[in-house]
């Protein structure tokens, strides 16, 4: 009785076995749910602690431009308060003036320092800076006339200054952008409040000078738009005033007729320096807004000569134009860098030719310029011929007309093609005449053939049979 039978013995063994196998299964069940069950947590929270992060980077962003909000509002409250200082008189009113530009500077010093860290809070502070310092210089100066306009203009430059050398070894363009933009309205706005064109003309000349200046140094070139963007209108304006009848309109005060000149010559030699050691000595192609400029700028400076400068300053400017073009021939067709480039060799050969030819017209009497530019036309078409370059043949064609126009030959060929038939030839016609057959003639030479100018060789032809043609008939 102690002891089952085998066959009940048997049995008891194999259900054990079973039970043990499913507390075995079960456990290791349990074992995956526990391990899983960690995992699935762990990568469900990484969502969630991104979303964390990046609501905090959100908050953190928006409290630090709350901050620079705040500080720039403290640095204005502080402009407010010296104004009231100024205003009731507790002290010195040049003494709250020199503490209200300190306190500008110290914001600019601010702004040129937070811009390593943050683009928003250098524009911040340097808006600041300039909210402080140009309302005190316009109230110093046109409110209550404690400053003279020569003193508020030099202020000027030297904040431009100030903030160009502070950001000398950075690359913080956008504090230099706005105290460009901001001295460059104050001075055209003091301009037309004061009516004293001398002092802020000069203000727009030297920050002119200063942004081209670290153009060439290959920083921030964009910036001297600024200044010489304003520097043509505050010209124009000038040059306006200045050459309408009787002068200056009552009001302003006067500026006298060399110091007006050299006003107007200085930005030409500006720009001229500025391209010449970008395109000579950088190698650098010229830019677009340095076409506009040179043209603007000298385009101004011819019409103020041409009101203003009487026979001595006429020639004058020719012969610097003279020289000029000299300088522009040599480097177009002896510098070979300039040459490989087809912009700025087009450049250099154009104002060339037209300095040249501007030049004559203010240096030599009529009759002389008629001979001086027919025998040049000669000379250039002859340079063609030999060199093969299509540039002398445009220019020996355009002064050979402009030699027909001065002499009154076109006109007197063109009336005899109308069948008008004047009575009497224009003085010099025959020089002109002449000169416009002998270029006909060198460019139907054989070996003109072959030398990329049979298009200007066809103009020259045709003007020589326009003008040659009714002669004959007529009888020059």
């Amino acid at each position: 009785m102690d002891h089952l039978p085998d066959p009940y013995s048997s049995e008891l063994e194999r259900l054990a076995a079973r039970v043990t196998e499913v507390e075995r299964r079960l456990s290791e069940l349990e074992g995956g749910k526990a391990a899983a069950v960690p995992e699935v947590a762990f990568l469900s929270s990484v969502p969630a602690a991104a979303t964390t992060q990046q609501k905090d980077n959100k908050t953190t962003q928006t409290v630090s431009v709350v901050a620079i909000a705040g500080r720039a509002l403290l640095g204005l409250a502080g402009a407010y308060l010296l104004r009231a200082a100024f205003e009731s008189e507790v002290a010195p009113k040049l003494a709250v003036a020199g503490m209200a530009l300190l306190l500008a500077w110290a914001w600019l010093f601010l702004s040129v320092r937070a811009a390593k860290r943050s683009e928003v809070a250098g524009a911040v502070y340097g808006i600041t800076s300039a909210l402080i310092i140009f309302p005190m210089l316009w109230e110093t100066t046109v409110s209550f006339k404690l400053l003279p306009a020569m003193v508020t203009a030099v202020v000027l430059v030297a904040w431009l200054f100030s903030a160009l050398l502070l950001v000398r070894r950075q690359s913080l363009a956008i504090t230099l952008w706005v105290t460009a933009l901001f001295v460059s309205g104050s001075a055209l706005g003091l301009f037309v409040a004061m009516r004293d064109p001398l002092p802020f003309t000069i203000t727009l000349i030297v920050s002119a000078a200063l942004t081209e200046y670290v153009a060439c140094r290959q920083k921030w070139a964009g910036l001297r738009i600024a200044a010489e963007a304003t520097l043509d209108l505050m010209l124009c304006i000038v040059a306006y005033l200045a050459t309408r009848p009787g002068g200056f309109p009552e009001g302003y005060i006067l500026v006298t007729t060399p110091t007006l000149q050299v006003l107007f010559v200085m930005p030409v030699l500006i720009i001229a320096c500025g391209v010449g050691y970008r395109t000579i000595l950088l190698h650098k192609q010229i830019a677009f807004w340095d076409i506009v400029q040179t043209c603007v700028t000298f385009a101004l400076a011819l019409l103020v000569a041409l009101q203003l400068g009487g026979s001595a300053g006429l020639r004058a400017f020719g012969a610097s134009g003279f020289l000029a073009a000299a300088a522009c021939y040599l480097e177009a067709f002896l510098n070979s860098r300039i040459r490989s480039d087809p912009r700025n060799f087009e450049f250099y050969h154009a104002w060339a030719a037209a300095l040249f030819l501007i030049s004559s017209y203010l240096l030599l009497p009529v009759s002389a310029v008629t001979a001086w530019l027919s025998l040049s036309a000669i000379v250039a078409t002859t340079l063609a011929l030999r060199t093969g370059s299509l540039s002398f043949g445009f220019d020996g064609l355009v002064w050979l007309i402009a030699a027909e126009s001065t002499s009154g030959l076109l006109g007197y060929a063109v009336n005899l093609f109308a069948g008008s038939y004047p009575s009497v030839a224009p003085p010099m016609a025959w020089l002109t005449a002449i000169s416009a057959v002998t270029c006909a003639l060198i460019f139907l030479l054989p070996a003109s053939r072959g030398r990329g100018i049979a298009l200007v060789s066809s103009f020259s032809v045709a003007s020589a049979a326009l003008l040659m043609g009714p002669s004959a008939l007529r009888g020059l």
